[in-house]
Order: C-alpha cells, then structure tokens, then sequence
C-alpha cells in the first residue's frame, strides 16, 4: 500500500553515502534490516534464499553496499557479460518504484556485485576455479535475535 513504511517490507538502505561491508561480519543498513557477510569454501552449496548472495571471493574485493545511482548499469549473471539499466531491470523483475531508491545494492567500485533479493553479476558468479565465496545474507534484525 502506498502508505506502508517500505522498510517493513523491504530491505531499504538509510545511508545517503555507500556502507563499506564487513566481512566478515555485520553491517546495519536500516533500524531493520542488515547484511551479514561470511567468508566459505566453495564446496559449499548454495542457498535457495534468493535473500542470499552467494559470490566468488577472489573477484568480490572492497565491497560495499550502496543505494541506485542515475545511470548505473548491472550485468546480471546469466546474460554473459550484457548490460542492463539498473530501472530497466527491476521494471523487468516487478519491483516497485517506490521500493527502487533505497534499495540494497552490493558494489566493488561502481559495478553492481549483486542485487540481495534479486541475481549476482556474471563477473561475480561462482565457477569450477573459485576458492572461497562470500555469502551475503540480508535479514531482519528482529529474526537474527530469533534464530
């Protein structure tokens, strides 16, 4: 509904500036809502939390958690390498605008590393060659007391 506060909702981002991300560790991003990012083998298997961003941690490298950005792009894993306004996506994917601004993004730099809720980017998927991954996992604060 249009008067619901988002971050009930949604995972929404308060910092007007981009968050350096510990890992590993926990980095608040609303009263809310938080990432908690774990360094793991690769012989892991992954989630099928699709809150869960599960990333190649030799390519992942000063990650930070950031907000959209007029004229960011994402090339989202499975497209092999193209490109798509980052709007453009989420019209495609039915996120609402209202919900677009404040948004989880995890960068390296200003590439778009993945979208929590949403795809990783193609540079960042895991393969046959990586080590180690990070796992990204956005939560509740309130369920992270809970469980």
């Amino acid at each position: 509904k249009e008067n619901d506060p988002l971050d009930e909702f949604w995972p929404q981002v308060n910092s007007k500036k981009p968050l350096d991300l510990i890992t590993p560790g926990k980095t608040q991003i609303s009263e809310s809502w938080e990432i908690e990012s774990k360094k793991k083998d690769a012989a892991i298997s992954i989630p099928s939390d699709n809150m869960v961003c599960v990333v190649d941690a030799d390519r992942a490298v000063l990650l930070c958690v950031d907000v959209f950005h007029p004229g960011d792009r994402f090339a989202p894993f499975g497209l092999e390498g193209k490109s798509l306004k980052l709007g453009d996506y989420w019209t495609n994917r039915g996120l609402p605008e209202k919900a677009r601004k404040c948004w989880p993004l995890i960068k390296s730099g200003n590439e778009i590393v993945g979208i929590p809720g949403f795809q990783i980017g193609e540079t960042y998927k895991v393969t046959d060659n990586t080590k180690r991954v990070i796992l990204l996992s956005v939560k509740r604060r309130d369920s992270l007391n809970s469980g």
